[in-house]
Order: C-alpha cells, then structure tokens, then sequence
C-alpha cells in the first residue's frame, strides 16, 4: 500500500506526530518575516524622516533669506515626509499665501493658452544654492538685495574680522554680503575666502558653484573663477570638457589664464597634446613677450619644444637671463647646439662665466669637439668649487642638461661639506625638482643618504623610500614604522609610511598616521611632495572634497609628473576603486544585507523543517506498511 492510500486513522496519527514541527516552522518563518518587514519598514521610514529633517532645516534657510518660494518648496515636502515634524509645520503655516507661484499653462511652442490662472506650491529647486531671481527695473529700488552700501559693510566687516583671525566670524559677514548681493563680487570674496581655509566635504559643493555663478559674469574675475575651479582640480571628470569650453570662449579670459587651463587639458587628455598645443603657440602670436616666453617653457616641459621655437628670439631672449634660460633650455631639448653656441658668443650675455664655461663645453662635446668640451666643463667646475653659490648653479645646469653621471660625482663631492651639505641638499633638490624626474630625485636621495653628513638623517633615508615607493620599489615597513617612531616630531617618516599603507591597501592605518597618532601634523607647513601623500590618503578614505580643498592650494608644478599621476589617480578614484566599492556597500547597504541574511536563515529553517516531516511521513508510512498482516 501506498503513502497516500494510508487508513485515515493512521494518517491522523502521523499529522499528530509531525503537528508540533509544523507549528515550530510556521511560528519561527512568521516572526522572521516580521523582524525582516519591519527592519524594511523601520529603514524606510528612519530615511523619509531624516530627509524630512534636512528639508525643514533648508527650508528654514531659504526663509531666512527672503525666498519664500524656495522655502515654501522644502517645507512642503519636509511635511509630506514626515507629517509630525512640529517645526516644519509651524514655519509652513506663517508663510500663509506668500510664496505661492500662479501657474500659466503653455502650448508647444511656449505661447500662453487661455484660461483661467491656478495657484500651486512649486516643486523643491533643482540646486541647493539656487539662481539669483530676475528683478523687474520697476522693483529695484525697493529690493534689499540691490543695495550697494550694505554690501560693501559686510564685506569691510568680513575684512577686519579676518584680519583679527577671527575666521567664523568673518566666513559669516560674507555670507551675509552674498544673501543681499546680486552681483558676484560678494561670491567671489566668498570663494577666495573658502578656498584659503580648510576644506570640509559639506563645503567643497557650496564652492565650486560660487566659482560657477562667479564664472557666468563677463568680466575678468568670471574667467578666473572659472580656471581656477579647472586648475585646482574642483570640476567632477564628467564636467570638465564643459568647464574648458566656457574658459576659452569667455571674452575675458587672458593668456595666463589659457595657459593654466591648457596645462590642465594636456594632462587629462595626453592625446589631444599636439592639438592643444598648436592652439597654445597660435594664440600667442604677436603677443607680449611674456606670454610668449610662458608658453615656451610649457612646451619645453610637456616635450614638444620644437613647436615653439619661432615663439622667442635669441634677440629678445639676450636682454634677460631669464628669458635666455628658458630658450636655451628648448634649444638643448631640442639639440640644437650650434644656435647654443651662438647664444653664448653673443656679447652682453647676461649669465655668469662659470655657467657660460660650462655650457660651451657641453655644446663642444655635441657638435665634435668633444675632448675641449670634457676640458671646458671640468674648468668650470672647479672655478664653482668652494663656492657653495656657484656649486648649486653649476648643479642645476647638471640636471637640466641631463647630466647624471656628472651630476652625481659633483654632488657627491658638495655633500663631503660639513658645513654646507644641508644646503646643498635643498637648493640640489630645488635644481632637480625642475626636470620633474622621480628617479633623479630618487637618486639624488640615495646619494645623500650615503654621504658621510646626511647617512645618519632620517628625514633623508623616508625622502629616498618616498620616492622609491612611488617607483614602484620595494621597502621594509617595520624600518619605516622604526623610523616614525625615532622621529615622532618629524612628520616626513610618518608620511612615508602612510604612503607605504596606501601601497599596501590599508587606508585606513594611513589615516590613522596623519590624524590618531601624536604630535598634530601642521599641513601648511609640509613640503608639496608631503602634502601630496596627505591628500592622496584623504582620498582614499572617501573625503575626496578635503583633499581637493588641499590640492586648491598646492604648487602641483613642484611635484614630479610620477606624484602628479599618482595623486590623480586617487583624486579621480581610479587607484583603489575595490575599496571604495566595498565602504560603500557596508555603510549605505548594511541593513539590506541584514535583511537578506535573516531571510536567508528564515528559508534554511524552513527547509531544514519540512524535509523532517518529509522524512517523519516515509518513516511511519513504512512502518504502517510493515505492520500489516
């Protein structure tokens, strides 16, 4: 006999067996699925009301302004999210009326249809800082916002107060000239103001659109703000191609200005270099000769010399020894010895004779005279010797000629001084740094890491793991962790090590470098390439608008073009995206995943449940069977 065709009353007896595991299961996928819907429910209703908190305390600002529309706006949908919210409530019912828009129906191409006007509460704005509304002539004199004398007090307040460093107070002046000014001055003092102070997240928004209404005016202030948001690094990726649009057909936008904006596009599109590039040369033409001189030496820096060599003329370049560094310099780059050599036997030549002497040498050697340029070169170095003024000259000439062998044997030499290896050092490190070359500067380092004065400094052994990290070289972290323990007060060994942890993809203990461990790390007064690793380890830890708030104010020309792509990479959230994935996940899907576990366990019991009854049922069937005669 089958399962099913059981007498009833043994059927019965096995629902009476198995009754009890059926009433467990049922109970326990009950209480679970309650637990789940009302985790679902309790999150769902904890983010309307959070949202409904947010736009309540916006409303109260747009109120506070004197935009009623706005506000009404906020408040409307703070009350919709959350009814119970007292203060929404209280701040909607004193608007009454005010702050009603009518609303005019339009046809396809936008005429007015007739009918008759409705009132409607408008829907929230679009922006958080919304566009300034448009004032009919007839309502300018009576509007507060117009008034130019009031602008002009808070903004003299806002001056005195930050001249007594009383930075809250004087962050809050401006705003006030910004909440009665139609004009941009007030946002563009505001804006300088932000971008000289520390930058919080909740911040780094607020300043990029001041930059951007500032940018919509057609005036020389409107194209600066609009190239520094570009040059600081403060436009997203996606709106970057927009922003350079608007600076180079802004009317006001000057030559310095295009030339930053174009550093900014070659390094963001390298494909595009030679395009960008033959625009930079072509608008230039005919202009003064410093902008002219400006683009030459970008041109020798990103490689592409040769495009700009009618741009200056060893006629003007003679007059300045400035001038004739940067062309010499594009002509070496380019190997055109023999316009050198006719440069340097040009009477009236403003550089001194030693580097004069030196670089004829060098000249001679290229043009096959090698053994009078060898003879030549090694004169000038003596006559340097002993000087440490001369000393670092003839140093930097190294570097740019590309020298290293020479270079390194001289350094070498300077860095035996007791008494001089220090400076040395710093004014080498200047010369170096101008070829944008990691592995000069990381040779350079090695050098005086092995010089009987500096071997023992461990700000010069973390400066050489800094730049072997960034290479892509080996380092032992215990000795780094050794070395920022010796020197707690120096914050270049812990910097190196946070650099190590970024290598390693701990973020976090690199934040906790910079911001746990004692003594305070003071970022102003850290070098650029110090600054960088800062920034790059805020980044990294999701607080991207702080690290660009630092970038805001570093000179990026000073960092070697290895720190610059590197730093981007964190900036532009590239180098450790799976960390980012994965923080992400945890705080903003935490309770979906909870939800998804006890659902899991739910569906698990239940199973485990029914495959017993399963189990319980083939079990006394047999049994019955068993039993029959």
């Amino acid at each position: 006999m089958e399962m099913d065709e059981l007498p009833p009353e043994e059927e019965s007896a096995d629902e009476r067996r198995t009754r009890p595991f059926q009433v467990v299961a049922v109970t326990i996928a009950l209480v679970l699925v309650m637990v789940v819907g009302g985790m679902l429910y309790w999150q769902q209703w904890r983010s309307e009301k959070d949202e409904g908190v947010r736009m309540a305390g916006l409303g109260a600002a747009y109120l506070e302004k004197g935009d009623k529309v706005s506000a009404r706006a906020c408040l409307s949908r703070a009350v919709a999210l959350d009814p119970k919210n007292a203060e929404a409530k209280r701040l909607l019912d004193s608007l009454g009326d005010e702050g009603m828009e009518p609303v005019v129906e339009r046809g396809a191409n936008g005429e007015v249809l007739e009918g008759e006007e409705t009132v409607a509460a408008p829907g929230p704005p679009a922006q958080v800082i919304p566009e300034q509304p448009t004032v009919m002539p007839e309502k300018i004199a009576e509007s507060p916002r117009l008034d130019p004398a009031l602008v002009e007090k808070h903004l003299k307040r806002a001056e005195e107060l930050a001249g007594e460093k009383n930075w809250e107070g004087a962050e809050a002046a401006l705003r006030e000239a910004v909440a009665v000014d139609l004009g941009v001055k007030s946002k563009q003092a505001l804006a300088m103001f932000l971008m000289g102070r520390p930058m919080s997240s909740e911040k780094m928004p607020e300043l990029l659109e001041l930059l951007r209404a500032v940018g919509q005016s057609q005036t020389v202030d409107g194209a600066a703000a609009l190239a520094t948001a570009l040059t600081k690094g403060m436009v997203p990726a996606g709106e970057v191609a927009a922003w350079l649009t608007l600076i180079r057909a802004h009317p006001q936008a000057t030559l310095p200005m295009l030339l930053a904006v174009d550093r900014v596009d070659v390094q963001l599109r390298p494909r595009e270099k030679t395009v960008v590039a033959a625009e930079a040369v072509k608008r230039v033409e005919g202009a003064a000769v410093g902008d002219r001189v400006a683009v030459l030496q970008w041109l020798t820096e990103i490689g592409d010399e040769g495009r700009g060599k009618g741009l200056l003329t060893l006629d003007e370049a003679i007059k300045d020894s400035v001038m004739l560094d940067v062309w010499i310099v594009a002509r070496v780059r380019a190997g055109e010895w023999g316009e050198v050599l006719e440069a340097l036997n040009r009477p009236g030549n403003p550089w001194p004779a030693h580097l004069v002497k030196m670089l004829r040498g060098r000249a001679l050697t290229s043009t096959g005279s090698e053994e009078e340029g060898r003879a030549m070169c090694s004169e000038a170095i003596r006559e340097a010797e002993g000087d440490q003024k001369r000393m670092i000259e003839i140093l930097a000439m190294l570097a740019m000629l590309g020298e290293q062998e020479l270079f390194e044997v001289e350094l070498e030499k300077a860095l035996k001084d007791p008494d001089g290896a220090e400076a040395i050092l710093h004014w080498a490190t200047v010369a170096a740094s101008r070829t944008r070359d990691a592995r000069l500067m990381r040779r350079l380092y090695e050098i005086a890491a092995k010089s009987p004065v500096l071997k023992g400094s461990v700000v010069v052994q973390s400066i050489l793991s800094h730049y072997r990290l960034l290479l892509g070289m080996d380092e032992d972290i215990v000795e780094l962790a050794n070395r920022a323990e010796r020197a707690v007060d120096n914050p270049v060994p812990r910097l190196t090590l946070a650099l190590a942890m970024l290598n390693l993809g701990d973020r976090v203990r690199a934040l906790s470098e910079l911001e746990e461990k004692k003594p305070e790390i003071d970022v102003t007064s850290l070098g650029v390439s110090q600054q960088a690793v800062v920034a790059a380890v805020l980044a990294a830890n999701f607080r991207r608008d702080e690290a660009l708030g630092m970038v805001a104010r570093m000179p990026m020309r000073l960092l070697t073009q290895v720190e610059v792509d590197w730093l981007r990479g964190y900036l532009d959230g590239d180098v450790a995206p799976k960390y980012q994935m994965k923080v992400k996940e945890n705080e903003g899907a935490a309770w979906k995943k909870t939800a998804w576990r006890i659902g899991i366990d739910a569906a698990v019991v239940v199973g485990v449940l029914l495959a017993w009854r399963v189990y319980m049922r083939i079990r006394y069937g047999r049994m019955a069977k068993d039993s029959e005669p």
